[in-house]
């Protein structure tokens, strides 16, 4: 099949496949949802489906999963998305939009200034570490969106890097998916520090504990009995080395959880990595797969279409070759017939006229021969009376002078049958030429009774080809079939496996980060008994150096009273 053949059947294809796009969009404009799933609309269908929306926005939900979409589509969607504030959700996985770095800027772009939309679907669109500047961006600007799906692209460490600089100023943000890019444990966690960030709506430091400085003041004057703390808060020596060693106990608590916990974090991490590994693996065997299927089914349509091809080729051969048929066998019929017609004619008329000439030459030959015998018996009667009559001389002068005659008319007579029987054989000439004619047209109507039996077995002969054409289109159109029911249930399967390890990293990640959340949590309480441990051994100290400078106090002027006492004895 010739590249313009191929090239006039895409674009055939392509254009019923509008037709089709234009009739479901007519269906679906007064839905809030256009559900295009795997509907291969590609660039075209895409600018069509942007000028639908343009002219009716009530579409809320927008579903492009699978549909061969490149820069010029992706930029006719962000034209879009610039002027529609009605938009919340859209799905674009399993496209090409990697392919084009400025139809994927000008997308995040206009969501960037889009104030209505909330979630956007880009899993397994190979989409590169130069469109990380470009996503952070927008989050920079926008504030509603609150979910992006950036699974399984080609991301890395360096677009990560980006993105967390523009989530660190975003505050709606609370679920971005970065499985499948390669992207270190390290920026993962601080992306999820800030996702929770968002989700708990803290956005400020808070205080550790709830210990102000200011609720006991110090004082050096402790005289007032009423500013000397209660005694209740003094701890002996034993109770304070007893608290003392309860906060080694904890904080050696924490360091084991510390280091468990760590632990914990690298086997999962591990796990998740293999996790990942494992379903990169299975991704690429995926592609391998679906490119083979779609290697094996161009090639298939390919010798589909030389059948085809083929089978047309035959089908105008046997209609020209019928034509000619029926033509060589209304020519040769009428061929014979006016043949036949004009040898029957030729052939009758010319006997009639030999029969004629014939018959006019046996009547003169009879009329000859009664002339002959007429004038012989004339002659003797002549002769008789003559002899009467004369005498002997003049008789015999008569006699010779007869004879004279006699010899000159048999002469004639000869030279007369000599031309007749010339004229009979030259008759006789044009009779057999004439068969011979009739055995030569004989001769033609057995030969082209022989073609024609030719080219009906050649009729037949490609009758059979173009039926066995057909037996094996129709076999390679059910191959066809099986091929693309294998590939599906291959892709469904696929589906499910990708589905299914999406949930469960998402159920272990949900697990580890409640675990983590927890242990923090615990970290936290223990941080903040142990500051207020601290706390309140400070106290205690404090309290203990005023009472032992209150007691020196009072006993030095204890002393100086009884010494001025003893002084006045």
């Amino acid at each position: 099949m010739s590249s313009r053949q191929a090239y006039v059947n895409n674009r055939q294809q392509l254009s019923s496949t509008l037709q089709t796009l234009e009739i479901k969009l007519e269906a679906q404009r007064q839905s809030s949802v256009i559900n295009l799933d795997e509907f291969c609309i590609g660039d075209e269908g895409c600018q069509l489906l942007a000028n639908f929306l343009n002219k009716y926005v009530t579409v809320t939900d927008l579903d492009l999963k699978g549909n061969n979409i490149g820069g010029a589509g992706i930029t006719a969607l962000a034209q879009v998305l610039r002027s529609n504030q009605q938009i919340k959700t859209i799905g674009l996985a399993w496209n090409k939009l990697g392919s084009s770095e400025n139809g994927l800027t000008n997308f995040f772009n206009s969501i960037a200034d889009n104030r209505s939309i909330q979630k956007i679907d880009l899993n397994n669109n190979e989409i590169g570490p130069e469109i990380g500047n470009s996503i952070a961006s927008c989050l920079k600007s926008n504030q509603t969106l609150h979910t992006i799906d950036l699974r399984w692209n080609r991301i890395g460490n360096s677009g990560a890097k980006a993105i967390l600089k523009g989530l660190n100023q975003n505050r709606s943000i609370q679920i971005l998916e970065l499985a499948g890019n390669k992207v270190s444990d390290d920026i993962l966690r601080q992306i999820n520090d800030i996702l929770n960030r968002n989700k708990q709506g803290n956005f400020h430091s808070l205080p550790i504990g709830n210990f102000s400085p200011t609720r006991y003041k110090s004082s050096s004057n402790f005289n007032n009995a009423s500013q000397i703390p209660p005694t209740s808060l003094v701890l002996s020596p034993g109770k304070r080395y007893s608290v003392q060693a309860n906060i080694d106990d904890e904080k050696q608590f924490i360091n084991e959880k510390r280091v468990d916990l760590a632990r914990e974090l690298e086997l999962e991490t591990k796990k998740r990595n293999d996790t990942e590994e494992t379903f990169e693996k299975l991704r690429e065997e995926f592609i391998k797969f679906e490119l083979q299927s779609a290697r094996e089914k161009s090639e298939m349509q390919a010798r589909i279409d030389q059948l085809e091809s083929e089978k047309q080729n035959l089908q105008l051969k046997l209609v020209r070759v019928a034509d000619n048929f029926e033509k060589g066998d209304i020519t040769s019929k009428e061929k014979q017939l006016t043949y036949e017609e004009m040898l029957q004619e030729n052939l009758e008329d010319t006997v009639k006229q030999l029969r004629e000439q014939n018959d006019d030459q046996k009547r003169q030959v009879d009329q000859l021969e009664a002339q002959k015998i007429d004038q012989k018996l004339e002659f003797d009667n002549q002769l008789y009376n003559l002899e009467k009559s004369f005498n002997h001389e003049k008789l015999e002068q008569i006699i010779e002078k007869l004879s004279k005659d006699r010899e000159e008319l048999n002469s004639r007579i000869k030279q007369e049958s000599k031309q007749m029987i010339d004229k009979f054989k030259t008759l006789s000439d044009q009779i057999s030429k004439q068969d011979d004619k009739i055995h030569l047209a004989h001769d033609k109507i057995l030969t082209l009774e022989k073609d024609n039996s030719q080219l009906k077995s050649k009729v037949a002969v490609l009758q059979s080809e173009v039926s066995s054409k057909d037996s094996q289109i129709d076999k390679l159109q059910d191959q066809k079939k099986e091929l693309e029911k294998m590939i599906q249930q291959s892709k469904d399967y696929e589906k499910q496996q990708i589905e299914k390890l999406n949930n469960d990293i998402t159920r272990e990640s949900k697990d580890h980060e409640k675990i983590i959340t927890d242990l923090r949590s615990k970290i936290k309480d223990h941080e903040a008994e142990i500051q207020k441990l601290k706390t309140d051994n400070n106290l205690q100290l404090q309290i203990r150096d005023s009472l032992k400078e209150q007691v020196k106090n009072a006993i030095s002027t204890t002393i100086l009273d009884s010494f001025n006492d003893l002084r006045k004895k």
